[in-house]
């Protein structure tokens, strides 16, 4: 279960970096209003770097998802509208992580 969490982290991550620059690159110019508004920047910038890399090293050893459909899970879920069940999440996850784990290193 731990590896389910890792690869769904990284899935998060890469829908996160698919988003993040329509969204900062918006309010490029746009200053803090306060302390908590900056950190929350902070705390996102910080996060995309992570994600890159993280992307960077699936595309390195094969593995490519498809962008809109990534897209479109992160936002259908936030919602509550998910198109596949839980069971269905989790059938699919572990099918990616056993293709992960097959690929050579």
């Amino acid at each position: 279960m731990k590896s389910l969490f890792k690869t769904t982290l990284l899935v998060i991550s890469l829908s996160m970096l698919l988003n993040t620059s329509q969204v900062f690159a918006a309010d490029a110019n746009k200053k803090f209003d306060n302390e908590d508004q900056r950190s929350a920047y902070a705390l996102g910038a910080s996060l995309d770097r992570y994600i890159y890399n993280s992307l960077m090293q699936q595309k390195s050893i094969g593995i490519n998802l498809d962008r809109q459909q990534l897209l479109a899970g992160v936002q259908d879920a936030f919602i509550n509208k998910s198109k596949i069940s839980d069971q269905e999440i989790e059938t699919t996850l572990k099918a990616l992580e056993k293709k992960y784990k097959l690929q050579p290193r």
